[in-house]
């Protein structure tokens, strides 16, 4: 049984209230407006090339995918802390938790990358305790119209695989949030 949006987002909010220290500030601040879209870069397979091109993907194909969040202001400096001998932050490991107060996306903007999600059409499936990533479902046809992509199949090696051939779109709103998607090929990894 899966659970219901509200819930999970509830227990996000819950878990926000009462933590302590550095909490994971909003970085969503304006409306999200699907007609007001920022591309992504980066984010078509190389295989996916109109030589190999095979035509279309079904749009009732399921496709399971993750939007990747982008982490706040510091974990870098924090990582080299936690291997610099010496500093305070040495091999102090986090929590998904703490991870998620620390360096993660606020609760308020997950919910509203998720509310935009469903608002497409598309089902969130999980959120990650980390708070980096949302794991989301819905068909090609779904997925291609919220991220302002198509998908298609190409050949490869003889094999048939699929991959979005456009960069995927997200609400400029979402932008300094949303740092890419996993799961829109299955090109496999190099």
């Amino acid at each position: 049984m899966k659970t219901p949006l509200r819930w999970v987002l509830s227990a996000l909010c819950l878990l926000a209230g009462a933590a302590h220290g550095n909490a994971a500030k909003d970085r969503v601040l304006e409306k999200v407006d699907r007609n007001r879209a920022l591309a992504l870069q980066g984010f078509v397979h190389p295989a996916a090339r109109a030589a190999a091109d095979l035509g279309l993907v079904a749009s009732s194909t399921s496709v399971d995918a993750l939007l990747v969040l982008q982490p706040s202001e510091g974990l870098e400096a924090f990582l080299k802390e936690q291997q610099t001998p010496g500093s305070p932050n040495y091999h102090q490991w986090l929590q998904p938790e703490q991870f998620a107060e620390r360096f993660g996306a606020s609760s308020n903007d997950v919910a509203q990358v998720a509310a935009w999600l469903e608002a497409e059409g598309l089902h969130v499936d999980s959120v990650a305790r980390s708070r980096q990533w949302l794991r989301f479902s819905g068909t090609a046809g779904t997925v291609a119209r919220a991220f302002r992509t198509e998908f298609r199949k190409y050949d490869s090696g003889g094999r048939v695989r699929f991959a979005n051939s456009r960069e995927p779109s997200v609400p400029a709103a979402l932008a300094q949030v949303v740092a890419g998607v996993r799961g829109f090929n299955n090109f496999g990894l190099k």
